[in-house]
């Protein structure tokens, strides 16, 4: 259904995915550390810049023992984005970092330039 949405072009949208990554930073929460916790957060981070779903999927292995509650989000966004028939680009704006026990980042997706350019002409 995003997807179907988003390929409407008189309309713009904007999705948020709010995506809590991994909650086992600190040794001092009731979670305790992981070993994995920074790896995940990175390859997350891999993922927003590159949009590359194998990326993605290889966090899934060890999405669990990282306790990563807003992960479900980026699989989800990248349904849509396929779903729309466009082709985008991602770029992350902050790195993954976990100023608390979770970990955070910033990024955008937007269309390719020569997607903008073929809605233009046609």
């Amino acid at each position: 259904v995003l997807g179907t949405m988003i390929k409407n072009d008189k309309l713009k949208y904007a999705l948020v995915v709010s995506t809590d990554l991994s909650h086992r930073h600190w040794q001092n929460t009731t979670f305790g550390a992981h070993p994995l916790a920074k790896s995940f957060d990175k390859g997350c981070g891999q993922y927003a810049a590159t949009l590359d779903w194998e990326v993605l999927n290889n966090q899934s292995t060890f999405v669990d023992d990282v306790y990563s509650c807003g992960w479900l989000g980026l699989p989800m966004l990248h349904g849509a984005l396929e779903a729309s028939g466009s082709k985008w680009e991602g770029r992350l704006l902050v790195l993954p970092v976990a100023p608390t026990y979770y970990g955070m980042m910033v990024s955008t997706i937007h269309p390719q330039a020569s997607t903008l350019l073929e809605t233009v002409v046609v």
